[in-house]
């Protein structure tokens, strides 16, 4: 169940502008990666977001900082291939100077012991935490790694590259085995961006430059089996609600819940900057209660928003008995998906068990507008049509959200 304390932080504003923000899974406390090669620890409350500490382990762009899933460790990583790893305290517990040959985009937690680091050349390494060193590592896919996640169990290790593919590689193998990667998807021709797991590991969910988001069944990973349209642009951030729900951060700056089977946006939650000017989220975090979600931008500012009602919403959805069709989406089902172009605000189909809260359809149609802002390309941006629905498949499978306990930090 959903925490029902909620706080509504004021937004943090630097002066340099930052890549990354993660929250302490047990506090309100984040920290924020900076250009200046900084990681800077907030404190959020109700009144106030105010600067802890600011650590100093990189030479240049920190690209990236995770807390540990125990709330014990914090690791960051740089463009100067070096990985910091600090305590609870705040004291440097390790510098890995050459930790990768290439600039490091992505960090990942497997656990409390193991994290994922990748770079811009496509190299996976895997990182004991105790020691520093490395157990693992993989160059199947040739751009930049920018997104990770692992199977419950731990035994498997997803990860996204610009390159457009999905790798999949095998954990239980050892790191000198010729088949460690398990699989490796065709490439999307679009640069994947986010990833995670949906319907109890079963639904693999890739975030794309373009504004797909393509699904891949476990097990068919040469080809995405469907896909979810209706971003107009980049959906660089991808966060899990449950099994059923997760949140986007767009190009256009605005926060979208998104239901996958049926596969739609459900509804508008936030939009990053309040004026005209299009931000784009570069990257997105909850909060220890899952009711707040933070974002940042090329504006130097983190922005929190409350998006309690449609978590809650979401998770008293009903469970859905209706049998899955495990046959991949023929060709011709994927293109009329893809090839909407109905400009109608309306979205006008049949879905029976289309559950809109009103009020998220409200404030959505008041944000939806042309926007003439700049994307990071140059282009301009514009307001596409949605997507049409799929039909509802496979039961919900509850999401079992661990107990939140506290602890200083």
């Amino acid at each position: 169940m959903v925490s029902q304390e909620t706080f509504d932080p004021p937004t943090y504003e630097s002066e340099e502008l930052m890549f990354d923000i993660t929250f302490h899974p047990y506090n309100d406390v984040l920290a924020a990666s900076f250009i200046t090669g900084e990681v800077k620890i907030l404190a959020a409350n109700a009144t106030e977001t105010k600067e802890l500490a600011t650590l100093k382990n990189h030479k240049s762009s920190c690209r990236t900082c995770l807390f540990a899933p125990n709330g014990k460790s914090l690791i960051s990583a740089s463009e100067d291939c070096s990985i910091a790893l600090v305590d609870e305290r705040g004291d440097l517990v390790s510098r890995i100077k050459n930790a990768h040959e290439f600039p490091i985009y992505s960090l990942y937690f497997i656990n409390d012991n193991l994290f994922a680091s990748g770079d811009d050349e496509g190299i996976v390494k895997i990182w004991d935490i105790n020691t520093c060193k490395p157990v693992y590592d993989c160059h199947e896919q040739q751009g930049t790694i920018t997104d990770f996640v692992a199977t419950e169990d731990k035994s498997m290790l997803l990860a996204t590259s610009t390159d457009g593919s999905l790798g999949v590689y095998n954990l239980k193998k050892p790191n000198t085995a010729s088949d460690k990667l398990y699989a490796l998807s065709d490439s999307t021709e679009e640069d994947l961006l986010a990833i995670t797991l949906v319907k109890g590991g079963k639904k693999v969910l890739c975030s794309s430059q373009e504004g797909s988001i393509f699904i891949y069944k476990w097990d068919w990973f040469g080809q995405n089996s469907d896909k979810i349209s209706g971003h107009p642009n980049s959906i660089d951030a991808m966060i899990k609600i449950d099994e059923n729900t997760v949140i986007t951060g767009g190009e256009d700056g605005f926060i979208r819940g998104v239901s996958v089977y049926p596969n739609k946006i459900q509804a508008f939650l936030g939009q990053h900057t309040e004026s005209e000017e299009t931000q784009p989220i570069q990257r997105m975090a909850f909060n220890r209660n899952r009711n707040i979600v933070a974002t940042c931008s090329y504006d130097c500012k983190i922005r929190f928003h409350d998006v309690s009602k449609f978590v809650s919403k979401r998770a008293g959805e009903p469970v859905d008995l209706m049998e899955e069709d495990d046959d991949p989406v023929e060709e011709e089902e994927k293109d009329f998906v893809d090839m909407d172009d109905d400009d109608d605000d309306d979205d006008d189909d049949d879905d029976d068990d289309d559950d809109d809260d009103d009020s998220f359809e409200e404030e959505g149609a008041d944000k939806k507008k042309k926007f003439t802002g700049k994307l990071k390309d140059g282009l301009d941006l514009e307001n596409l049509s949605k997507a049409k629905t799929t039909k509802s498949r496979k039961k919900l499978i509850q999401n079992q959200q661990r107990k939140n306990f506290f602890s200083d930090f």
